[in-house]
């Protein structure tokens, strides 16, 4: 398995200004856990992810490219258009098909 998020950590700590040492001390860790994590040799757990992106300021949306990566459940969402509405029906009641 791919570890991704380091490299994308380490984009937005170096955007942020953080030291590792801080960024460590959120999620109760050492500086040199970090940049095993930012080097991409350790993977850090969803929690600890949440932690971290959350104190660089970052949305969790855009902080994770892949979610299915950290939680290992790929997601997809498939949109369907409503049926359509009648308008003669009290309350807008969808129309039977």
């Amino acid at each position: 398995m791919e570890l991704w998020i380091g490299p994308r950590l380490k984009l937005l700590l170096a955007s942020n200004g953080m030291p590792q040492k801080e960024l460590g001390a959120v999620v109760n860790h050492s500086q040199s856990w970090i940049s095993d994590v930012l080097s991409g040799k350790t993977d850090p757990g969803f929690h600890e992810v949440e932690a971290m992106l959350r104190a660089l300021g970052c949305p969790w949306h855009e902080g994770v490219k892949n979610p299915g990566a950290i939680t290992r459940v790929n997601v997809t969402f498939v949109s369907k258009a409503a049926p359509p509405t009648d308008p003669k029906s009290e309350g807008g009641e969808q129309a039977q098909a």
